[in-house]
């Protein structure tokens, strides 16, 4: 078997197809890459410049200077966005409900046969 892999030359092909993949991927990588410098570069352009000026002048405010009322506000929106939208799914689940005959309550009386 392997002196058919070598007579038909299957490992330099294995290897040739692998680096021609590996090759296509990185041309791809590229081009998207390309795509995207290239319309980031046009929203720029088009953006007012009435904005650019605007996001450069903003103001970041210490801690600090914060009141506690305000971090209270701040937090308690945070926590309340986060257990709306943020939900954990049911740890148990249980079969208590339903028709008797449901393959969950039956299965026991079906899967300890003596063979």
């Amino acid at each position: 078997m392997i002196s058919r892999i070598i007579e038909s030359n299957g490992i330099g092909i294995t290897l040739g197809g692998i680096f021609f993949i590996f090759l296509g991927l990185i041309v791809i990588a590229v081009v998207i890459s390309l795509f995207n410098w290239y319309f980031n570069r046009r929203e720029e352009q088009s953006e007012p410049k009435e904005l650019k000026k605007k996001k450069s002048r903003e103001k970041i405010t210490d801690i600090e200077q914060i009141s506690d009322e305000e971090l209270a506000v701040i937090a308690t929106a945070i926590e309340t966005y986060r257990r709306i939208h943020f939900t954990e799914m049911l740890k148990e689940i249980t079969f208590r409900h339903g028709d008797s005959r449901s393959p969950w309550k039956t299965s026991d009386k079906f899967s300890k046969r003596n063979v």
